[in-house]
């Protein structure tokens, strides 16, 4: 069950990034070089599966961006292969966290321009989703309630 009931939430999910401070880590766990978004650092899920589950709390597949680079296609696919409805956007090359930010959020703009969007970094270890998936929908209830703001949790 949603933690609150909105047809104008989205959710931006940023997984474009290389992981280059891990690099050598991902590279022993996983015989190759990986992004640590697409990898299970801490149990069986990737980071950015923990966060695909985290943020189904809140807003459906059907309202939920997922922002990457076309290169990590064969890394994100698999991951969500069985959450139909997610739209993934997939930028040509790496322009930084705003283009991240920015490409979704216009696409989103044009499907529907009252939404409340929340963006979400898929690199992030979160281990009590409950309390801060509450933060979340206590910022987002109040970003409706004053569209013209900008909340930073």
């Amino acid at each position: 069950m949603p933690l609150i009931e909105s047809e104008r939430l989205w959710a931006i999910l940023l997984a474009g990034g290389e992981g280059r401070r891990l690099r050598s880590f991902t590279r022993w766990l996983y015989g190759h070089e990986r992004p640590k978004q697409y990898a299970a650092l801490g149990g069986t899920r990737s980071l950015l599966r923990q966060t695909l589950d985290r943020v189904r709390r809140l807003v459906p597949p059907h309202r939920t961006v997922v922002a990457t680079m076309a290169h990590h296609a064969r890394f994100l696919e698999p991951e969500v292969a069985d959450l139909p409805g997610i739209t993934v956007l997939y930028q040509p090359c790496d322009r930084g966290t705003a283009a991240g930010v920015l490409l979704p959020a216009h696409w989103i703009r044009a499907r529907d321009p009252g939404a409340t969007v929340v963006v979400f970094p898929t690199d992030h270890f979160v281990p009590e989703e409950s309390p801060f998936m509450r933060s979340v929908a206590e910022a987002a209830e109040h970003a409706e309630a004053h569209p013209g703001w900008l909340v930073l949790l």
